[in-house]
């Protein structure tokens, strides 16, 4: 199973200190070819497959004290919403007209 991921930081949720991050892979589902999903550490937390989840996950990482994580790695996950997905949102776009550019530090 192919995996490609971007990383958003270290996140310590009652003691487990793990990364989170937006992973797409190879769905294991028939008539699906790629899911993407936010995990902590192994644990599968939301499956993100549409724009609003995809807003979710962003703004819960900027809520939280996510230790490494900035506008590049949420450009990153639009990015590769964007490419399995098969859009063109624009990241720095995205992020202003969802008002999580102030909330995400640089």
């Amino acid at each position: 199973m192919d995996t490609e991921a971007v990383i958003f930081g270290k996140w310590n949720n009652h003691g487990n200190n793990m990364n989170l991050r937006l992973s797409a892979q190879d769905s294991q589902k028939v008539d699906e070819e790629v899911e993407l999903v936010f995990k902590h550490g192994n644990k599968h937390v939301r499956t993100v497959n549409d724009i609003s989840t995809l807003k979710q996950v962003i703004k819960f990482t900027a809520e939280h004290n996510v230790k490494g994580f900035n506008t590049e790695k949420a450009h990153k996950a639009i990015q590769l919403y964007n490419t399995y997905h098969k859009i063109n949102m624009r990241p720095k776009e995205a992020l202003k007209g969802w008002k999580l550019d102030k909330k995400i530090e640089n």
